[in-house]
């Protein structure tokens, strides 16, 4: 469960900084 939430962060962040970079 938590190795999930991590997971599901870091795409998160990820998402969010590509939404910034672009």
């Amino acid at each position: 469960m938590a190795g999930r939430t991590i997971s599901a962060a870091s795409s998160l962040r990820e998402d969010m900084a590509k939404s910034i970079a672009a």
